[in-house]
């Protein structure tokens, strides 16, 4: 009976063991991950931040061709109703 008390304890032991190890490499693994994970969050922040800065250059240099060419549209409409008006 005592024999079989040792036995089972120690099988008992063996599987805690295994379970220990295999518990420390999934926290390995966990730790991996959560550094890729941190890592990949950074660069989505900073590939968002730089489209959006494109994005807005973009933007601002449409915005200033748009006032350049009302401007020069403007202008010529003047200049044109101003050479009809003096005839």
């Amino acid at each position: 009976m005592v024999e079989y008390k040792d036995q089972t304890y120690r099988k008992l032991k063996e599987e805690l063991m295994r379970a220990q190890g295999e518990l420390q490499l999934k926290d390995q693994e966990c730790g991996k991950l959560e550094r890729v994970r941190d890592q990949m969050e950074q660069e989505l922040e900073e590939l968002t931040a730089s489209l959006f800065e494109v994005c807005l250059s973009v933007y601002l240099s449409l915005w200033a061709w748009q006032r350049v060419s009302l401007n020069a549209l403007l202008w010529n409409s003047q200049a044109h109703s101003v050479s009809i008006s003096a005839k």
